[in-house]
């Protein structure tokens, strides 16, 4: 990569900053791991996938914001239900309740039997204080997951 940016290509080897991030990533080096999957552009081959663990890593680094407006970027390409889930638990984090309850219904009609999703909305809809309407995503998540103790202290607290 240093051999390109002193070439004079701005932005270095763009495929090599993809794996470069993914490695970043998986070290924890947040910052570097942005750094890297900000460097590629809409032409690049890895350009959407880039997009998705910028996203992921934001998210795990706070960043709400930052993780919205690069899911938000996919969403508009690809409307995978992997993509509106992890928009609508950005959007709860970020306290934007409505919002990442309606991302996530979204995520749902792809994949309603998914029990991930459906924790998930149970999730959203406890954060709304709507906790009749949780009780089915719940129960659900619970009837195959019975030891899961997040969903048992929500089915808890919607009771």
């Amino acid at each position: 990569m240093q051999a390109y940016a002193s070439a004079g290509r701005p932005g270095g080897y763009r495929p090599a900053a993809y794996q470069m991030g993914l490695l970043a990533a998986q070290l924890g080096d947040d910052e570097e791991a942005i750094r890297q999957f900000s460097l590629l552009q809409p032409r690049d081959r890895q350009y959407l996938e880039s997009r998705f663990h910028l996203g992921t890593v934001a998210y795990r680094k706070g960043d709400y914001q930052r993780m919205v407006e690069s899911l938000t970027l996919l969403i508009a390409s690809e409307a995978r239900s992997e993509i509106w889930n992890n928009l609508g638990v950005g959007l709860l984090a970020g306290e934007e309740l409505v919002a990442g309850w309606e991302a996530i219904q979204v995520a749902l009609t792809k994949h309603p039997d998914d029990l991930d999703l459906q924790f998930n909305a149970g999730y959203a809809l406890w954060r709304l204080a709507r906790y009749e309407e949780a009780l089915p995503y719940l129960q659900a998540v619970r009837d195959e997951r019975p030891r899961d103790g997040h969903v048992l202290y929500l089915l808890a607290k919607c009771l």
